[in-house]
């Protein structure tokens, strides 16, 4: 078995083409989370800048958020990660209202 960060990166038709991204690594991150078994995390945006990426997006817990920056640390040419994900637990209405 797999953990994640060991997945491997399966190709699909929706890649951008190399040649419109800066470096390799920008094109393998973001293949990497739209093929994430995690699904908010195929919902996050990376813009890329030389060898620096932001991200962009809403989880529903931190484990996510740290998932995401810890799978662009990891990836090939990116040196630099900037987090700008917003954690937002979902609602799930325990213990609200007296009842």
């Amino acid at each position: 078995m797999f953990s994640y960060l060991e997945l491997p990166v399966l190709p699909s038709g929706n890649a951008p083409p190399v040649s419109d991204v800066p470096f390799p690594g920008a094109a393998e991150l973001e293949e990497t989370l739209r093929c994430s078994p995690y699904l908010d995390l195929r919902q996050l945006r990376c813009d890329v800048d030389c060898d620096s990426v932001v991200l962009r997006g809403t989880v529903p817990s931190y484990y996510l958020k740290q998932i995401a920056e810890a799978v662009a640390t990891k990836t090939m040419g990116i040196q630099c990660v900037k987090s700008q994900i917003v954690v937002r637990p979902a609602y799930r209405g325990i213990g609200v209202g007296g009842d």
